[in-house]
């Protein structure tokens, strides 16, 4: 399968197309004194971006100074904190916060940050895990710095307005943010690894034969057949492979069919004979042993029950702007 156009060879695309944002949840923060707000551990992606002035960001044990560009992404963050100094005790983020929430502790230059929270089909979400390291963190001055301000721009026009075609637009808005972040080799925090999927794509040998199993799901893929794509031999090409992506070939295949799977299911993309097909079984019957024993329920049970990363049932894309909660 390729989501919307994207190129049946590019594993990047196809992911974040796949596990892609389904709603937006923007906010801003203008602060001045002695200030600080610690905001709560979320299981999806959340980011900020320094508008103007100055301020500390702390999360996993570590301080940084951010300036105005400056623009920092979490996946699945544990508490994490912007405030003037590391040393103000901070208040606890509140839902109820105004889409813009003011925090005036004194005299001093003010801070402007604007963020928000991306939310994510649940059951696709952990796609995103192979490709987003747990802390982004784009310098003004860096090289990709320059994409990631224009797209933001939009981002925040496009949220608080109310236009024909704003899901559309803000989920694509959201992937190019995503693919911008991806794709920024200063963007890696000295303390997050790289992600499997990444160092993946950059070995010559491991990116060929990725780029083939993306480009022809279906295929009755061996590895055999993949290592002479990746112009290795069987033993070499497989013991690298498990060693790069973390896993052994077949299995990742395996688990990329299941993800195409879950997205039409939960799409009513067709009879489960046509979907059994599409991701490489020749039955259903087969289909359904492989997608149960990898998702825990069968093909049917999952296509009916829907359930979104909000825990409610799916009804179609349907993405939102949202100034509740960052």
């Amino acid at each position: 399968m390729t989501s919307r156009g994207t190129s049946a060879t590019d594993p990047v695309g196809q992911i974040i197309s796949l596990a892609g944002p389904k709603g937006l949840i923007w906010k801003q923060l203008e602060a001045a004194g002695d200030w600080g707000v610690r905001f709560p551990a979320n299981d999806g992606v959340v980011f900020t971006y320094i508008l103007a002035g100055q301020c500390r960001f702390s999360a996993y044990g570590q301080s940084r100074a951010l300036g105005s560009g400056d623009f920092v992404l979490l996946v699945r963050p544990p508490e994490w904190i912007l405030s003037s100094r590391d040393d103000v005790i901070p208040i606890d983020y509140s839902a109820r916060h105004p889409a813009t929430a003011r925090l005036r502790k004194g005299e001093g230059p003010q801070t402007r940050t604007v963020g928000g929270r991306f939310v994510f089909d649940e059951s696709s979400a952990d796609l995103l895990k192979e490709l987003l390291p747990s802390l982004v963190l784009v310098r003004a001055g860096d090289e990709g710095a320059g994409r990631v301000r224009p797209i933001l721009d939009l981002l925040g026009d496009e949220a608080k307005a109310d236009r024909p075609g704003q899901s559309f637009v803000l989920e694509r808005l959201m992937e190019l943010l995503l693919v911008e972040v991806v794709r920024n080799p200063q963007a890696l925090a000295p303390s997050s690894p790289q992600p499997a999927l990444l160092r993946a794509l950059a070995d010559p040998h491991i990116a060929r034969a990725l780029r083939a199993m993306h480009a022809d799901v279906a295929r009755r893929w061996t590895v055999e057949a993949l290592a002479a794509r990746a112009g290795m031999s069987r033993s070499s090409f497989a013991a690298r492979f498990a060693s790069v992506v973390g896993l052994p070939p077949i299995d990742y295949l395996l688990d990329w069919r299941m993800a195409l799977a879950k997205c039409h299911l939960r799409g009513d993309n067709g009879t489960l004979s046509q979907i059994a097909e599409l991701v490489g079984y020749s039955s259903v019957s087969a289909f359904s042993a492989a997608f149960t024993k990898r998702v825990g329920c069968p093909p049917s049970i999952f296509a009916a029950q829907g359930v979104g990363g909000d825990g409610e049932r799916l009804r179609g894309p349907g993405p939102t702007a949202s100034s509740a909660v960052m």
